[in-house]
């Protein structure tokens, strides 16, 4: 972890200078206070987006023994460096946005550990002498996951010992916030959208690009494709789904379609 956070603060060093949080489409301000330390999760991308991060973890590619994981968002100081270990609070937040998945929120306890349970009271550190650091979200395989997936929207509030960058309202729209998705079935990648190169999702669909690659088709395989590898598939799924539904449609069962009867296809080209 020491590691993580010391290459993280000379990529981000810079974000210190700035000395002013960015997590919406609205700038929050930051009053500069050598005495006092603020924090709030990391903005990366530095796109003034509410949700400033969002990850996904999915059970179902796991072995049956695993029980629990653990998700790591980053998180960076404010106004000044860290003099000592800053106990982070954590609240969960239930919102209606279409700029994240529409799914139901997680229950504390249920599908993951409510953070303000003493078992994950270290995972929710700002260390000392840290710009960015990370907090870890420990989600629990529930068997509701199975049926469908769960979100966990959050955003960083004042504890006892450091305030929040983001001093907005709870009720504010523009409060920056993370979201984390946890599932132990096929459920949509934050990053297969309206642009993906395999078309449109779709249940049926995601199955079938499982079933004929033996890949894992979520975020961070998907993250990790190149343009070379995307023609590749495309062109392979494509084919395989002309043999698959000539076999189908030799059983007289039809072509291989979403459940609302919507035909599985793939785009001709990839750009």
């Amino acid at each position: 972890m020491k590691g993580k956070r010391t290459m993280k603060t000379i990529k981000y060093l810079l974000s210190l200078l700035l000395v002013v949080s960015v997590v919406s489409c609205q700038q929050v301000e930051v009053p500069i206070n050598e005495q006092n330390s603020y924090v709030n999760f990391y903005d990366s991308l530095n796109q003034y987006r509410r949700c400033i991060q969002a990850q996904s973890l999915n059970f179902y590619y796991m072995d049956d023994a695993v029980t629990r994981d653990t998700v790591w968002f980053d998180i960076i100081s404010f106004a000044s460096i860290p003099t000592r270990d800053y106990q982070v609070q954590i609240s969960q937040r239930k919102i209606s946005s279409n700029v994240i998945l529409d799914m139901k929120d997680a229950e504390p306890g249920v599908q993951y550990v409510s953070f303000d349970n003493p078992a994950v009271k270290d995972l929710m550190i700002l260390h000392k002498g840290a710009l960015v650091d990370a907090v870890g979200i420990v989600v629990l395989r529930d068997k509701s996951l199975k049926e469908e997936g769960r979100r966990i929207v959050m955003r960083i509030v004042d504890s006892n010992e450091v305030k929040a960058s983001d001093q907005r309202e709870d009720t504010d729209i523009d409060v920056a916030y993370v979201a984390l998705y946890v599932a132990d079935c096929l459920t949509q990648p934050t990053n297969w959208d309206m642009w993906f190169f395999l078309g449109t999702y779709g249940a049926v669909k995601h199955d079938f690009v499982v079933r004929h690659s033996n890949a894992h088709w979520d975020y961070d395989f998907i993250n990790g494709l190149d343009s070379n590898t995307k023609t590749y598939y495309l062109y392979k799924f494509r084919n395989e789904l002309a043999a698959e539904n000539a076999e189908r449609e030799a059983n007289g069962l039809g072509k291989l379609s979403e459940k609302d009867g919507t035909p599985i296809e793939f785009p001709q080209n990839y750009y």
